[in-house]
């Protein structure tokens, strides 16, 4: 398992620039499916025909894309300013290392120091706009050679072991990637799509694109998830929690979930929990507004939409092993 995850999560793909997650799934989805189809936006179609007699179409998504910043100018002095993309709370890139463009060039966010703040600048949180990122140039002119306008910015983080856990960047929504591509191994009884999406965390825009394209009778949209179970939260509170399995959504800002979906997975899993927030959103948002019937799966992530996040391994894998069980004998519903 970590293998893949690592390989998944340390790839560089800010929403709106996931061609290195998108090559590599093209090339690991080959083995398993004979028809591979892409969009003008980008979005990955895997398909795998189903063995059943009463068969559906059924469409599994996953999305590509990570938070990360975006360069918007130079200081006279060689320093990058930047924007973010995605929801990031400011107060978590602070000394953080990134990656920069194409050539990956390495950088450091900073901000003043903190001896030459005055009370009130200490006391309020960091503002992007007081931030920059510091590559080692002397001069715009230098700084120039070496980045461009509009080049990507990516947390300089590695996945690996934590633990009995996993910690990485991107895990929202390699987590996902990862679960598709396990997945895609084996045939089913009904027709799958595996769907890899792109622009998730910007609108949810290669959702409703894919929605659009796919003629599918249900969708599973699995993700990671906010998770809370940290000093001090009570566990009424705590959202998700670590280690109690995967989390079913009932609604978010954007969706209600199917009923009937979720009891599937709930009945093919061996121990799940239910997400305890209405906040957020996902690629769910989209696709149901297209008529397909709907539902999340996500896996808890501390930190997420940080530099590291941390997961249970145990979870995906009883995440992977209910959807196993689900498509082996069919989704079988009534309208």
């Amino acid at each position: 398992m970590d293998n893949l995850i690592n390989v998944l999560s340390d790839l560089f793909a800010v929403s709106g620039n996931e061609d290195a997650v998108r090559s590599f799934i093209i090339n690991y989805a080959r083995d398993y499916s004979s028809e591979i189809k892409t969009d003008a936006i980008r979005n990955i179609y895997v398909f795998r025909k189903g063995y059943g007699d009463n068969k559906k179409n059924v469409m599994l998504c996953a999305h590509m894309d990570e938070v990360g910043l975006i360069i918007s100018s130079f200081t006279p002095n060689g320093y990058l300013k930047f924007r973010v993309v995605g929801g990031i709370d400011t107060s978590v890139l602070l000394a953080r290392r990134v990656f920069i463009g194409r050539k990956k060039v390495k950088g450091v966010i900073g901000i003043k120091a903190v001896h030459l703040t005055d009370k009130d600048e200490r006391d309020k949180k960091p503002c992007v706009e007081d931030m920059y990122i510091d590559i080692g140039a002397e001069s715009a002119e230098e700084a120039m050679s070496l980045v461009n306008l509009g080049d990507y910015v990516s947390f300089d983080t590695t996945c690996g072991k934590f633990g009995n856990l996993l910690k990485g960047k991107a895990f929202d929504d390699r987590i996902g990637c990862f679960i598709l591509c396990e997945l895609l191994k084996k045939q089913y009884y009904d027709d799958v799509t595996y769907c890899f999406t792109v622009q998730e965390e910007t609108g949810l825009r290669g959702a409703s694109v894919a929605a659009y394209n796919l003629s599918a009778d249900l969708c599973y949209v699995i993700e990671a998830t906010v998770c809370l179970d940290l000093p001090e939260v009570t566990a009424e509170k705590s959202v998700t929690q670590i280690g109690y399995g995967p989390a079913i959504s009932i609604s978010d800002k954007v969706t209600y979930a199917d009923k009937m979906l979720n009891g599937l997975f709930a009945n093919s899993c061996t121990k799940f929990q239910y997400k305890k927030s209405g906040s957020g959103g996902n690629d769910a948002g989209s696709i149901h507004l297209n008529g397909i019937r709907t539902a999340s799966v996500s896996i808890p992530s501390r930190y997420i939409h940080s530099p590291v996040s941390v997961v249970s391994p145990d979870d995906i894998d009883v995440c992977i092993k209910a959807f196993d069980r689900l498509l082996s004998k069919g989704v079988d519903f009534n309208d």
